[in-house]
């Protein structure tokens, strides 16, 4: 789609929506819902970027689709029509389907729902929460935004390029890291060594 000049605000992440692991550090989690919840209010869309994804979700339902058993019995099955299929990621079905610029339908559940997005130099998946699937403009709006990022960006969104090269570690600062951290293990009475890569690396501050 083509970007509306009135609306252009999305606040886009790197991977799935959801982080794996947050349940155990429910101060953390507590603070993502908060500013989900704002950029809700605010009418932000929210979308997870994730390039070259591995997941067979559609495929998995085609291959139900094309079990010939109800309910499917794998082992008794002579001949099995889903084999053309397993192993399949959904990303090389949706290359053949969707054509450059094109988004398939949305899937997902009630927590989190998504669609395979053809940017022209890869399928990529895109999940998006249910208040912006529900949304027809807001899931236009994503799908036009992330688009356009991916064209800027030559192949990956622009602006997650950019959020990668700001969260690298500076010499210094991982300097100062490293030494906080050997300053704890020597107060918990553990030996704290280097590598030579590692020292070689910090020598040259890279």
């Amino acid at each position: 789609g083509s970007l509306p000049p009135e609306r252009t605000a999305l606040a886009l992440v790197d991977g799935p929506l959801r982080i794996l692991g947050v349940e155990e550090f429910p101060a953390w989690g507590a603070r993502l819902d908060l500013a989900m919840d704002e950029l809700r209010e605010l009418k932000v869309p929210v979308a997870g970027y994730t390039s070259y994804p591995g997941g067979k979700e559609v495929t998995g339902l085609l291959r139900l689709a094309l079990c010939p058993r109800d309910p499917p019995d794998c082992p008794s099955c002579d001949g099995r029509p889903c084999e053309e299929i397993d192993g399949v990621p959904d990303r090389a079905l949706f290359a053949v389907v969707l054509g450059e610029g094109e988004r398939s339908p949305l899937f997902g559940s009630e927590e989190v729902s998504f669609f395979y997005l053809n940017t022209g130099w890869e399928v990529a998946k895109v999940e998006v929460p249910p208040w912006v699937a529900e949304d027809p403009a807001l899931l236009e709006l994503v799908h036009a935004c992330v688009l356009d990022q991916v064209r800027k960006g030559r192949g990956y969104p622009v602006a997650l390029s950019e959020a990668h090269e700001l969260a690298v570690i500076k010499g210094r600062e991982r300097e100062r890291f490293y030494r906080m951290v050997e300053e704890a293990m020597v107060r918990g009475g553990m030996r704290a060594e280097r590598s030579m890569k590692g020292m070689s690396k910090r020598r040259l501050g890279t």
